[in-house]
């Protein structure tokens, strides 16, 4: 079932983990050490994390106040060789 309402999140960044906080929806906690892909879209901006375990969550900035901050901090967090380029389809070079 989809729900049309929009839930209240939340992202906290600390030196150790990243945390996703919606709601009634839960958290999601994802540790530094444990981040295994970080994909990263450069025509809308998301980032798109999965840990070791599968688990993870997508950070949109554009819908955040505060967006650039949260990319700044992911930037200086996560690791370079988790990196790599989301391309989604139809969109432009």
């Amino acid at each position: 079932m989809m729900c049309s309402a929009r839930v209240a999140v939340t992202v906290v960044i600390d030196p150790d983990r990243i945390l996703l906080i919606a709601g009634d929806a839960g958290l999601v906690e994802l540790d530094w050490a444990s981040l295994a892909l970080a994909g990263v879209c450069k025509h809308c901006g998301h980032w798109d994390l999965t840990d070791v375990h599968g688990a993870g969550f997508v950070v949109e900035p554009k819908s955040w106040r505060g967006g650039q901050k949260i990319v700044r901090r992911l930037r200086e967090r996560v690791p370079e060789g988790v990196v790599y380029e989301v391309r989604h389809p139809g969109a432009s070079e």
